[in-house]
């Protein structure tokens, strides 16, 4: 099943009232891993983000950290023939 940006909003809208404003950082990191870990695709995510300060800066840092993942994921980086070159 994959959820709409109605419907993340409408949960993240649940339970965000109930947040003390200083936790809604970890908070909203938490929810957009949450959100990744279940397939929501990233441009669902970016215009969950449009809508939400906090869910913004989360989708921006998850995101990007996982670009920085992808492209250094083909990399040979820490391969053991890699050691012997030096």
């Amino acid at each position: 099943m994959e959820m709409s940006e109605d419907q993340i909003l409408d949960l993240w809208d649940l339970f965000t009232n109930y947040i003390d404003s200083n936790k809604k950082e970890e908070a909203s990191l938490r929810f957009i891993n949450w959100c990744v870990d279940h397939g929501v695709p990233d441009d669902v995510l970016q215009a969950v983000g449009d809508q939400d300060p906090y869910l913004a800066e989360a989708v921006d840092e998850i995101v990007e950290s996982e670009d920085i993942h992808d492209d250094y994921s083909d990399d040979n980086y820490g391969n053991e023939d890699d050691e012997d070159r030096y």
